[in-house]
């Protein structure tokens, strides 16, 4: 025991030591701003900063104070020391700089580590940037062919922010738990390459950045990974180069675009698909981005059978069309489950559950989606909002327990569609609470959302649908759970259990929605082996389904609905009847013939 507490305490040492050595740690020396003047000098020149040629400054001591350098083509070594604030000045200012060089300092809580303004061509490198209280590393205002590498930058709001910068190198930089790791926005042609970036809340963000290229980095363990996005700008504001050699949590990002009649590969732990067409996103479990799919100006995706959780976003849409997301799980995302906004029309929502998100279904500035239908939209804050948008079709959706609004509608919303007709229907709301008193599945009264959108014919029971193995779709509105719901082609029979939804639940009902094609009428419809309580077997038919209704008194229950002769056996009780008759009439015959 004692050998292990020895060695415990010597492996201390020697990682203090050795962490001396990189970064020195001593009494801070140095007070108040300190410049490198334009002619060389160092003001004052009592500062703790070595020179013999004017072009390499180094540090002997710590500093606790910013330094503003005023000259161009030198070097500034920290040598390991540190530079310390009091976090309303920039450590080390670099406004208007060419080709300075900054290295070896640990720099701490100042507004922004380093700061380049309309500064190109200096080198940020070796440096350890931590507890700043707004940037690690800045730069700004078309500070353009920087080059920032092998920097450690640690504990700051941002990490490293470009704006307005073009034309950079970001490499082999250690960016961990910051707020932001590496924020890019108004900026181009920078390239980024082999960075750490990880435990920051954002990982790597483009904002209005196009023609970025991103090559082997890691990007792990950040509550959000990935990030890029642009406001009301052209197709371009989203082009970057970003190839499957960057990773987050260890899976390749798939950034594509251009790019047309594929499938996503399913290893995918980042997707965006930009000016794109005809691409499959199937099966894949994606989490921890801000966006776990971002489709930009692309048209004819299907995204379908994927896990989307814990992403800010689910999945979003921007200025995109004629795409399908359907059966996939879109649940606990910060933000939108399935986010439409802007100009993106003509899509289909179907079939999702979409839980558990602040809000499950947003729609701005996008109007005329084709179909919102069949989705579970349980648990979110808010389970669909839509603002300015209008000729959207919303039905046959579940809207359960959202806890602020099951609907919202604001600014410039009108002529949203909420319902199927009579008899398909509208929506169920969990909240609504009318009657129907004439058995028909259908509340007696609308479900109103605000005076220009309302669900004429709000759903009493939650809505389901099976697809049989001929893939014909039966649709099923209950009050009751529907468990193992089964067709059976060979004798056209339909079997499922209910059960009550509560405790104190003593009656059920079932809407069921019978394609012709599945079996022919009229129907039986035996409840743990008896007729139902109540029974209306003719409540709609459009020449293509048939409506029926039925309810029962609440347990566990089995229900069968077979056709009245299942059309395999129509056949052979043909036969034999034909058989029976025509014995009978040979039996009359030769009767006749004794007789005679």
């Amino acid at each position: 025991m004692e050998r292990k507490l020895v060695l415990i305490s010597v492996m201390a040492i020697l990682f203090t030591s050795l962490f001396c050595v990189a970064f020195r740690v001593e009494k801070v020396q140095a007070s108040g701003t300190i410049y490198i003047s334009a002619d060389g000098s160092v003001v004052p020149d009592t500062a703790p900063i070595s020179t013999v040629d004017n072009v390499t400054y180094i540090l002997t001591s710590n500093i606790n104070d910013s330094i503003v350098v005023e000259r161009n083509n030198i070097v500034v070594d920290g040598a390991g020391y540190m530079a310390q604030g009091t976090g309303s000045e920039v450590g080390i200012d670099l406004s208007d700089r060419n080709n300075v060089t900054i290295q070896n300092i640990a720099i701490k809580k100042f507004l922004a580590g380093i700061g380049l303004l309309r500064s190109s061509n200096n080198t940020i490198t070796g440096n350890y940037l931590t507890a700043n209280n707004n940037h690690g590393i800045y730069l700004g205002s078309s500070s353009n062919y920087n080059s920032l590498f092998r920097n450690n930058i640690t504990n700051n709001p941002y990490g490293i922010v470009l704006v307005d910068s073009h034309s950079n190198s970001i490499s082999e930089n250690n960016i961990t738990n910051n707020g932001y790791g590496e924020y890019i926005s108004w900026s181009s042609k920078n390239i980024v390459t082999a960075n750490s970036v990880a435990k920051n809340k954002r990982g790597v963000s483009l904002s209005n950045s196009p023609d970025n290229v991103l090559r082997d980095n890691s990007i792990d363990n950040n509550d959000y990974n990935f990030d890029v996005s642009a406001s009301h700008f052209p197709t371009s504001a989203f082009i970057n180069d970003v190839d499957e050699s960057n990773t987050v949590n260890g899976k390749p990002i798939y950034y594509w675009v251009n790019r047309q009649n594929d499938k996503i590969p399913a290893d995918a732990g980042y997707i965006a698909l930009v000016n794109s067409e005809n691409i499959a996103v199937e099966d894949l479990n994606l989490t921890h981005n801000v966006q776990g799919i971002l489709i930009a100006y692309s048209t004819n995706i299907t995204i379908q059978n994927n896990l989307i959780t814990e992403n800010s976003n689910g999945i979003h849409l921007a200025w995109s069309t004629n795409n399908h997301i359907v059966q996939n799980d879109i649940t606990a995302n910060t933000m939108v489950g399935v986010y439409l906004w802007p100009l993106s029309s003509n899509n289909i929502i179907a079939r999702n559950i979409i839980a558990n998100n602040w809000r499950g279904i947003g729609l701005t500035g996008s109007s005329n989606n084709a179909i919102i239908y069949g989705n579970n939209i349980t648990n979110n804050d808010y389970g669909i909002n839509l603002f300015d948008c209008d000729g959207n079709t919303i039905y046959h959706n579940n809207f359960i327990n959202n806890t602020n609004y099951q609907a919202s509608v604001g600014m410039s919303s009108y002529n949203n569609i909420w319902d199927n007709g009579y008899p398909s229907g509208g929506n169920y709301w969990s909240d609504y609470n009318g009657t129907d008193t004439n058995h028909d599945g259908i509340g007696d009264s609308n479900y109103t959302i605000n005076a220009d959108n309302n669900d004429r014919y709000p759903l009493m029971g939650m809505f389901s649908s099976f697809n049989t193995s001929l893939g014909k779709y039966t649709n099923i509105i209950s009050n009751s759970t529907i468990e193992d719901f089964t067709y059976f082609e060979s004798n056209s029979t339909i079997r499922m259990h209910v059960s009550n939804m509560t405790g104190n639940q003593t009656h059920g009902f079932v809407r069921i929605t019978i394609p012709h094609a599945l079996m022919t009428e009229p129907y039986n419809i035996t409840v743990d082996g008896v007729n139902p309580t109540y029974w209306n077997y003719t409540l709609h038919d459009n020449g293509t389904h048939r409506w029926i209704y039925f309810a029962y008194e609440h347990s566990t229950l089995e229900i069968i609905i077979v056709p009245e002769f299942p059309s395999l056996i129509i056949l052979p009780l043909v036969m034999v009847v034909s058989l029976l008759t025509a014995l009978a009439c040979k039996g009359r015959k030769r009767k006749a013939r004794l007789y005679n």
